[in-house]
């Protein structure tokens, strides 16, 4: 019984692990960063309130 056997180009797999891992570091990622946690924390705290409000009647 043969198997297929499957290649993979040198070029697909070199260089793969530094550009896997490479981190833009910019204000604009730190600053979007930064609102989506308010917006998270915004969301949260008004379901939060929401099902407390909902749970008085």
């Amino acid at each position: 019984m043969k198997t297929r056997a499957c290649y993979v180009m040198r070029d697909q797999v070199e260089n793969l692990i530094p550009t896997i891992m490479k981190q833009s570091v910019t204000s604009k990622s730190r600053q979007s960063e930064k609102l989506m946690s308010v917006v998270s924390v915004v969301v949260v705290t008004f379901v939060y309130l929401l099902a407390m409000a909902l749970s008085a009647d």
